[in-house]
């Protein structure tokens, strides 16, 4: 099987059902699950280590995940990688950094609930050999953001679009890129 998308209203035994019978599908490339109630908005998600699943490529999640240390045990091939909803407390970077394949990394609403990251988001640090195969990178909404000039490792950066960001922050993007982006190719800055 290539991809499984699911959507389901299920109690957590059922869910723990669910994912043990997900890890043997081994030939899984792309996986979608979403945790729902009778209205669509998010309940929690129980996740088994999915790292065995050596060719999956894209994983997206939606609802608040029971175990967030499960994102130490993401398949390493990864190159696509979605999360909503997952209510994080702690920063999920150290963790998804390790994804050295990851070339597209999406955050959508109430993914992360601490206070460095997203729409509390006041420094972002980005470390060197992070993220290796990056192309693309969406800020959005985060209003207490200072330009983080660690994005200068992603090498691999063709894309970077601003949404709904503060207008200084644009601004300092475009008189400062030379510098904050050193030798990145091509970066095509979209800013909405």
């Amino acid at each position: 099987m290539g991809k499984l998308g699911l959507a389901f209203q299920l109690e957590k035994e059922e869910q723990k059902v669910l994912a043990e019978r997900i890890l043997k599908l081994r030939y899984l490339k792309s996986l979608r699950m979403r945790s729902i109630d009778e209205m669509g908005e998010p309940c929690p998600l129980v996740l088994e280590s999915l790292s065995g699943l050596e060719n999956l490529s894209s994983l997206n999640l939606f609802g608040m995940l029971e175990n967030p240390s499960i994102i130490a045990e993401f398949p390493k091939n990864l190159i696509d990688l979605t999360l909503s909803a997952s209510s994080f407390s702690k920063d999920p970077m150290p963790n998804l950094e390790k994804l050295s394949n990851l070339k597209s990394l999406c955050f959508y609403s109430n993914s992360y609930t601490g206070t460095k990251m997203l729409e509390r988001l006041e420094d972002w640090d980005v470390k060197e050999k992070a993220m290796q195969n990056i192309r693309e990178l969406e800020i959005r909404s985060c209003n207490k953001l200072k330009v983080p000039t660690g994005l200068r490792h992603l090498k691999t950066l063709i894309e970077l679009k601003l949404i709904n960001m503060p207008k200084e922050f644009s601004a300092t993007i475009e008189k400062t890129d030379v510098d904050i982006w050193g030798n990145i190719d091509a970066l095509d800055a979209q800013r909405t």
